[in-house]
Formats: structure tokens, sequence, C-alpha cells
């Protein structure tokens, strides 16, 4: 993980903005044969996790260019790359319902409304959503159980082939144009991961990873299968059942056929 929260910015231990990994890419490269970066698109601002326009790789991060120059240097030392996507939700441009065009040359370019947002996003009955109230259309939200809506932002509706189209123009634009070599797709609880094998196909990704928080093995190989077990997901059983009520209380017991997707032997 070539970032922590927070670490565009200087704090008592540096930053990683896409310069400061470059000038450490053959130290990088010595240890990791994947580095895995936060979200590159233009957001709201900070970190990047409420994304605004897909196409505008200029964050606070550092601009398009520099990464670019951090992707090559990072394949020139034999490192591979992973992208941060963030397509759960989207943040609106000036308000609410009003969205960035997403261009992706010759990929494609994509003007979203809030027809593209799912029926059940809050945008339909919260009074702070103003003119917006209301005007989400999309089908109801296809993610799982009481934390599929994302409050901070538009839920895509990934039952919309516009939508389903976009998100493929946009993972395959980063392959082919960042030079990207695989995804860790955040908030994997918002939306049904048979689309995660969807785009991972249509992209020709190296390397998958999805976040479903969640300690239940049994939940997280679920996931997995709904994605055509074309992907990896991040082990939060091991985390809460092994590190976290094992070694973190003494208990090296737990390490011994473990409570994890590891444990499963799958």
């Amino acid at each position: 993980q070539g970032f922590y929260w927070d670490s565009n910015s200087d704090k008592q231990f540096g930053n990683t903005r896409w310069s400061t990994l470059q000038a450490q890419a053959t130290e990088i490269s010595a240890y990791f044969d994947l580095v895995w970066l936060p979200p590159s698109a233009k957001s709201s601002g900070g970190v990047g996790y409420l994304p605004a326009q897909y196409s505008n790789q200029n964050s606070d991060w550092g601009s398009q260019k520099e990464l670019l120059e951090f992707i090559n240097r990072m394949h020139a030392v034999g490192t591979k790359v992973v992208a941060d996507i963030v397509i759960n939700h989207i943040a609106g441009s000036t308000g609410w319902c009003t969205f960035s065009t997403m261009n992706f040359g010759t990929y494609g370019t994509f003007a979203p409304t809030s027809a593209w947002i799912c029926s059940s996003d809050e945008m339909n009955t919260d009074p702070a959503a103003g003119s917006c109230n209301g005007k989400a259309t999309g089908a109801y939200d296809d993610g799982y159980g009481s934390e599929a809506n994302y409050g901070a932002g538009r839920d895509w509706d990934h039952n919309n082939a516009k939508v389903r189209d976009m998100c493929k123009a946009y993972l395959t634009w980063l392959r082919k144009v960042i030079k990207i070599d695989g995804f860790r797709y955040d908030y994997c609880k918002g939306f049904h991961m048979s689309h995660v094998n969807d785009y991972n196909a249509n992209a020709g990704a190296y390397f998958s990873m999805i976040e479903y928080y969640d300690g239940n093995r049994d939940v997280l190989w679920s996931r997995i299968a709904d994605a055509g077990e074309n992907t990896l997901a991040l082990d939060f059983a091991m985390k809460f059942n092994v590190m976290n009520a094992g070694i973190g209380q003494f208990n090296y017991s737990a390490c011994k056929n473990p409570n994890s997707l590891i444990g499963m032997g799958k």
C-alpha cells in the first residue's frame, strides 16, 4: 500500500505524492511486486474517495503528468501498479444532481445525469438535496444489505447500461492510456460483485482486489463467488478473528486453522 490516510499532504512522516513515490521507485521495487495507489481521479478534495471526474487525473496526489511519470518509472524497475477504483458513487460538480462529463478519448465520452443514480439514493429523500430532491430515477441499488447506499455520494445504478459502459471505458482507459495494471475496488457493499467480474474481463486486469468490510469468511467468499472468482478480497476475517481477537489478545492458537479466507483452503 503506497499511501496512508491524508498522506497526500506533509505530516510528521512526510508524504506519498506521485513525485515522492517516484523518487523511491528503486527501493519500492526491491521489496514489492505491486504497489497500491490511492484514488487518482479528480475528487471533492483530499484523499480522493469522493470522485468527481474519472477522466481528470489531476488530484491532491499530484498532476496526471506526474502520475504517468511515476507509473512509467515503476514499470521500468519491474513493479506493477494497482489503482484504487471508486465506482460505487460520485460527487456532484455543482450540486447533488449535476455531474462532470467523463471524456476517455477513443474509449468514449459520457455525460451522466440523475437518471444514472439509484432511486434508493438519499437524493430522493434528503431535504438537503434541494432542487435535486426526488430526481434520481435509476433502479434500486443492487448492493448488499443495509449498507448498500453510501450517504456521502450519489450511488451509480450499475444496472444501467450507460453506467456500465462508462465504467468499462474508465477502467480500459486506465489500463491502456494511464498504464495501470490492476484494480482495488472500493466500497464493494455498494454494488453487486458480478459487475467487478464484467469490468475486470473487459479491461483485462492483471490483478483485482475487492474491499468488502465484513469479518465473516463465508460472506467474503460469497462475494468472491459473485464476482465469478475473478478477484481477490481483502481478508477482513483474518484481521478481526486472527489479528485482533487472536494475536492482539496474545491468543496465538488463533493462528492454527485460522477463521479466515486463508483458513478455508480455497
